[in-house]
């Protein structure tokens, strides 16, 4: 847990009742990327991936359907420590999970809501880079070694002579 995440998160009432699940066909997969270990979950009926962390899988593993968000929170809290998961950073797993349609919940509408705007959020940041990638800026030549030659031609216009 870094020191400039807040622990609690004000969406928490939202989620800690939930008694969510991963779907019965995703897969998990252990991968060591970068010197650090790595879980992609996996779903090969929607072609879904998702990557977590190690505190974040333990997380995840914790839910079973049977136990509620903030039962969990509160295992993995006591079992890792500092390195365990803040409310926001569950509440985004969550989210991005759901998303990735990775979690099974019986959601009430607010975790619902909740979900649904990260969705909306998750959208409009991929139609905005698609956007982006429409309007290419192509650097067609650098003007400067012109610019310096006509310098010398522009200098008289600019003295007391020229604007007089």
């Amino acid at each position: 847990m870094a020191v400039d995440n807040p622990t609690f998160s004000e969406s928490w009432y939202r989620v800690a009742e939930l008694r969510p699940r991963l779907r019965a066909t995703a897969r998990v997969h252990r991968q060591s990327f970068r010197g650090r270990i790595w879980y992609v979950i996996r779903d090969p009926a929607g072609e879904d991936f998702f990557r977590l962390h190690e505190a974040a899988y333990y997380f995840v593993g914790l839910l079973d359907g049977r136990r509620t968000v903030s039962q969990a929170w509160r295992i993995c809290n006591d079992r890792l420590g500092d390195e365990a998961l803040t409310q926001p950073e569950v509440v985004q797993v969550l989210g991005q999970l759901y998303v990735a349609n990775l979690l099974q919940a019986r959601l009430p509408p607010d975790a619902e809501g909740l979900f649904q705007r990260y969705r909306k959020r998750v959208r409009r940041e991929l139609s905005g880079t698609l956007g982006n990638l429409l309007f290419l800026r192509i650097p067609l030549f650098d003007p400067d070694r012109l610019l310096d030659k006509l310098v010398v031609l522009a200098r008289p216009v600019f003295t007391v002579w020229g604007f007089g």
